[in-house]
């Protein structure tokens, strides 16, 4: 799976709602999540939840979805970070290109940023469901950080995948101490991301 995302040769948190697209569970403990905006997505139900996020009106129906670790996974290991991936579409009104990767990438319809912070990071060229996408890494963007940003343009609309650090607040009465990095959960991540689909 995570072969999809290898490189080629080449907002505040919303109100959790239930979500009327998501599919009956799959065989293997994993669910479908298929999006009227073009495109489908799995997650392993035990560990993870998908809820709205804010969108802002570039965003195509239905918004801004949050793949989310819920708090059986986080208190599973309190102390090690967990991801959340944001996943938005949007019509590519100003004609943006992969061949302007800066532009593309900092013109994010989740967290828009100067493309000035992007100077000293590698955007790599990847897949995604077989299309080819810009992909950069360790931004300090938003309010954790994003460990992953994946852009792409299909049929004239843009897809992006966001990827944050994610800590549930525990006890307000004991100091926040940052959890450590897990290769295991960045694994993770990266294997609900390889089965994204274009749906249309």
């Amino acid at each position: 799976m995570l072969a999809l995302l290898a490189v080629s040769a080449c907002a505040p948190a919303g109100t959790e709602t239930p979500d009327s697209n998501a599919r009956p569970i799959l065989a293997d403990g994993w669910q479908a999540f298929k999006a009227d905006s073009g495109y489908e997505i799995r997650y392993p139900l035990e560990q993870y939840s998908i809820r709205n996020a804010p969108s802002s009106p570039e965003v195509l129906y239905p918004g801004v979805k949050v793949i989310e670790p819920n708090d059986a996974f986080y208190y599973a290991e309190p102390r090690v970070v967990t991801y959340k991936i944001s996943i938005a579409v949007s019509e590519n009104t100003q004609n943006l290109s992969l061949d302007d990767p800066a532009q593309l990438l900092a013109h994010s319809v989740i967290y828009p940023y100067d493309p000035g912070a992007l100077a000293g990071h590698n955007i790599r060229e990847v897949t995604l469901d077989g299309v080819k996408a810009l992909r950069v890494d360790n931004l300090e963007v938003g309010p954790a950080g994003v460990t992953a940003q994946i852009v792409t343009i299909r049929s004239n609309r843009i897809y992006e995948l966001l990827v944050e650090p994610h800590q549930v607040v525990g006890n307000q009465a004991v100091p926040f101490q940052m959890g450590e990095a897990s290769p295991e959960n960045q694994e993770l991540f990266e294997a609900i991301i390889a089965t994204f689909r274009f749906s249309e």
